[in-house]
């Protein structure tokens, strides 16, 4: 899957100008997935089947309008409901990785809070870092599920292990994906209601036009197509 790579290709400005368009251009659908992600994942171990759920719906509309198309709202929640349901299996280990990495952070954080101890003030950094990669690690397998063909939670422990592969096979750009999700989620943990209305759905967008640089057509492709060069 990764063999043959040519890291030398890779556009992060192209990444992060297809990110752009295809957030502005699909701000409401963002916003939705965003919403109905949130909801199906309070109970924590449905989350990673909402993550898969989420790229599958997010990598369709990219796919569709990049290619001249549209897709509504509304479409984009029956796809991410039909496909969360159909993953709740599937989900299990990613959510298991996410919960673990996010769990850790905000109990250092309570901690530290309570304490003031520097251990537990390093603690929080490393978990922070710990998080951003759980994110893109879990974001990445879903992508690799969507695409390929995971059934159950033993191909999606697989995906997991093929999404660090993945990752690391393009090390200085993975580190450039992880600096922006970083970001994204700062922004949106300072606006706080940001966390639920956006920051899911943004995440997803990073993902697949970074998947789609590395591994597919290129991002530049996305951006034409947004502008309409591609019919």
């Amino acid at each position: 899957m990764t063999a043959g790579l040519d890291a030398s290709r890779l556009d992060p400005l192209a990444t992060v100008a297809a990110f752009v368009r295809v957030t502005y251009t699909n701000l409401v659908t963002v916003a939705a997935l965003s919403i109905v992600f949130t909801l199906v994942s309070i109970p924590v171990v449905t989350a990673g089947a909402a993550v898969v759920a989420l790229i599958e719906s997010v990598t369709v509309l990219v796919e569709e309008e990049s290619d001249g198309g549209k897709v509504g709202e509304r479409e984009s929640v029956q796809r991410f409901l039909a496909t969360f349901r159909e993953n709740l299996l599937v989900g299990v280990p990613l959510s298991v990785l996410l919960a673990g990495s996010v769990g850790g952070t905000v109990l250092y954080t309570l901690l530290a809070t309570i304490r003031t101890n520097l251990l537990f003030l390093f603690g929080i950094v490393v978990g922070g870092y710990v998080t951003v990669l759980a994110v893109l690690v879990v974001f990445r397998a879903a992508t690799l599920v969507v695409r390929g063909t995971a059934t159950d939670s033993f191909s999606s422990v697989s995906a997991l292990r093929n999404a660090t592969y993945h990752l690391f096979d393009a090390p200085w750009f993975s580190v450039l994906q992880a600096v922006f999700a970083a970001i994204l989620i700062g922004i949106c943990l300072v606006t706080q209601i940001g966390v639920v209305l956006v920051l899911p759905g943004m995440i997803a967008v990073l993902e697949v036009v970074s998947f789609e640089e590395r591994s597919g057509e290129g991002a530049k492709r996305i951006v034409r197509g947004y502008r309409g060069e591609i019919r």
